[in-house]
């Protein structure tokens, strides 16, 4: 989570950078080191191991990380994320700080979803993500 939140505002970072952002901080630079492997041996980030390096460098994010560590959608998930739209737009709509003008927009909204159906939201969902790469 930690490398994640550095990556929201950079397309690289560092593994020194990505340690750094652990916390608590590991106990020893071998947990770290070994944490940062087993992260980008398992696909969660995407380093790159130069001759003789013993932790990846030029750390990416990956989509199998960003799923975990940012909510990205995972293929399949699509009528998850459309439940918890609705959830989210009727919390919203609840939101006493919520303008009175926002809330009229997000009741239409959330009736027009749930008039087409989750279902199909659910499939339009998974064809963006599908369109999208992700």
């Amino acid at each position: 989570m930690a490398t994640y939140g550095l990556l929201a505002d950079r397309d690289m970072i560092t593994s020194d950078a990505a340690i750094a952002a652990i916390e608590p901080a590991p106990a020893d630079a071998l947990t770290a080191v070994r944490a940062l492997n087993y992260l980008n041996e398992q696909g969660y980030i995407d380093g790159t191991m130069y001759l003789g390096s013993v932790m990846p460098e030029n750390i990416r994010a990956t989509e199998k990380g960003l799923q975990v560590a940012s909510g990205w959608p995972v293929p399949g998930d699509s009528q998850v994320f459309a439940s918890e739209f609705v959830r989210t737009l009727t919390d919203r709509i609840n939101d006493s700080e919520t303008a009175e003008d926002e809330r009229g927009k997000l009741k239409r909204l959330r009736e027009a979803t749930e008039d087409v159906g989750v279902r199909l939201v659910s499939e339009i969902v998974a064809r963006m993500a599908e369109h999208k790469g992700l």
